[in-house]
């Protein structure tokens, strides 16, 4: 937390010794004694430096048929991936976001894991600053109503899944049977 910053509002925070961690918006917060209890669940953090593709795809399949947008955000999968890059990768491999997961290869959804990776390590240098990779702007998250940079369709969001998170898209470049490559 910034110096003279206020934490009025905030639903959690954390001290350790010289620094705070303040979160203002979390829609639960628990507490526990058992350390790994609240997080065993989760899958490996695809940003690790030994991130296993087999153990992604092995909690992916576990989960069966499931719309691409929604498993790329499952953190039961693999941790890190948010909106952005979930729309992004979806948009650069040309994958319609509400394909189920059956209708990939192992090697085609592990490309699409690998592919979000690839754009989160990209952004680690310098910060988050509205771009997606190579200094490229982003092609489709937040820009609903622009053009799509691959082909000029109008870009589109809708609502995905339980949690209702938009996935913003080109309707011609990723519609199923679409591809970038």
């Amino acid at each position: 937390m910034r110096a003279g910053a206020s934490a009025r509002g905030a639903r959690a925070i954390l001290e350790f010794g010289d620094w705070l961690a303040v979160c203002f918006s979390a829609p639960l917060v628990e507490l526990t004694q058992e350390p790994l209890a609240g997080i065993a669940h989760l899958g490996p953090d695809i940003l690790a430096a030994d991130v296993s593709w087999v153990e992604i795809m092995r909690r992916a399949r576990a989960l069966g048929p499931v719309s691409l947008g929604e498993l790329l955000l499952d953190q039961r999968v693999c941790c890190g991936i948010g909106n952005v890059y979930k729309c992004e990768a979806l948009w650069t491999l040309g994958v319609d976001p509400w394909l189920l997961s059956d209708a990939l290869t192992d090697e085609s959804l592990t490309q699409l894991f690998a592919t979000a990776r690839h754009a989160m390590q990209a952004n680690l240098s310098g910060g988050f600053e509205r771009r997606f990779e190579s200094g490229r702007p982003r092609a489709v998250h937040g820009r609903r109503g622009r053009p799509c940079p691959r082909c000029g369709t109008t870009v589109a969001a809708r609502l995905q899944g339980e949690q209702a998170r938009w996935t913003y898209f080109c309707p011609t470049c990723q519609r199923t049977g679409a591809s970038a490559s």
